[in-house]
């Protein structure tokens, strides 16, 4: 029973491990289109938001093959491996 209980402790924290993890991506990709279109409006005076706004379903894009990549396992990668697997999939998505 207290086998059980801790498996299921563990598998919680794993959880809550993988939803911090797409949490914080989905925070970082928000912030750097705020950025982004912080600075291009500073630049420009008329800006079309109804376009950035038909481009923020892509940001789903991303959290699905950012996990399509393994980048959000439960098992720790190397920081090298996991660094050419970011860089990888950022690269092919923005293509």
């Amino acid at each position: 029973m207290a086998i059980t209980q801790s498996k299921q402790r563990a598998s919680g924290k794993h959880h809550l491990a993988i939803l911090c993890l797409v949490a914080s991506d989905t925070l970082a990709l928000l912030a750097s289109a705020s950025v982004a279109l912080f600075l291009r409006g500073s630049l420009q005076q008329a800006l079309d938001l109804a376009t950035y706004l038909r481009l923020s379903p892509f940001v789903l894009t991303f959290l699905a093959v950012y996990h399509a990549m393994g980048l959000y396992s439960t098992v720790a990668l190397k920081p090298a491996s996991e660094f050419r697997r970011c860089t990888i999939t950022t690269s092919l998505l923005f293509m």
